[in-house]
């Protein structure tokens, strides 16, 4: 006596569900990498599209440098004659430093109170001499004094950045 046995033995329905478990577990894992992979891929293109547009803004700044004063591996102090009037003065002078410990490149200038009398900033604006402009430390030191010390960002998240000038400021004519 034949019987017409319709369904799937045990040791099918086993075979099966582990052919379909490996197939799942890879269709899961290539997900993941392929997962992975984009956010990585969006992150490095991140993180380019921030260094590209760092060294945009750090390059227009310097780009409108009269002079390079001074400068160091991490910071960079130059004039811009905004006034035309061919003085240094505390006001045209500019610093770039570089935080390695923040990951910041920070803009620093200074800008005087708005409420000093026209005498006090002529006072303290008044051309400054070269030496004193091109003296690293005197330099910064007018710059971050406390009464007009200004900064704002340049860049973020910036791992290395190293600044040379040639030739040696004050005579430097590239950055």
């Amino acid at each position: 006596m034949t019987r017409n046995a319709k369904g799937f033995v045990l040791a099918e329905m086993l075979t099966a569900l582990v052919v379909m478990s490996i197939i799942s577990l890879a269709v899961v894992s290539l997900t993941m990498a392929l997962t992975t992979a984009q956010e990585y891929s969006e992150d490095f293109y991140h993180n380019v599209q921030v260094a590209r547009n760092s060294l945009r803004r750090i390059e227009r700044d310097i780009n409108k440098a009269n002079l390079i004063t001074a400068g160091d591996s991490d910071t960079l102090v130059y004039w811009t004659d905004t006034n035309g009037n061919g003085d240094i003065e505390l006001r045209e002078l500019r610093m770039i430093t570089v935080d390695g410990a923040t990951g910041e490149v920070m803009l620093n200038y200074a800008e005087f109170p708005v409420f000093w009398p026209p005498a006090w900033v002529t006072q303290w604006a008044g051309a400054l001499t070269v030496p004193l402009a091109t003296a690293l430390t005197e330099a910064v030191s007018w710059i971050k004094n406390d009464q007009w010390a200004k900064q704002g960002p340049l860049a973020t998240e910036v791992t290395a950045l190293q600044v040379t000038v040639s030739p040696a400021s004050p005579t430097a004519d590239s950055v």
